[in-house]
């Protein structure tokens, strides 16, 4: 099926460098949290020590870091920014 206006992409899937890259998110609560309040979001969040890993493709970064509510440079108040991102590294995913 054709849709008018749209035309197939000059870039293959293969060349989506961003898309096959994984990458290795730690989160923790926010630090700003009083301890009650990190006990919670420990709890949600599964974390183990303080700390939970997310593996996420790199293309999907964005839409991680806005489900989170960690999004870079914006002003969030304690109850709308629960977690913070203490470490992201590369890793390697079989495929």
């Amino acid at each position: 099926m054709e849709v008018h206006g749209e035309q197939p992409s000059e870039a293959s899937a293969k060349a989506d460098t961003e898309w096959h890259e994984h990458i290795k998110v730690i989160i923790s609560p926010n630090p700003d949290l009083s301890e009650d309040q990190k006990k919670i979001i420990e709890r949600d969040y599964s974390m183990k020590r303080g700390k939970a890993e997310i593996i996420v493709r790199k293309a999907l970064m964005f839409y991680l870091r806005r489900r989170l509510g960690v999004n870079e440079g914006a002003e969030k108040t304690l109850a709308a920014q629960q977690v913070v991102i203490t470490k992201i590294s590369p890793i390697k995913v079989a495929q």
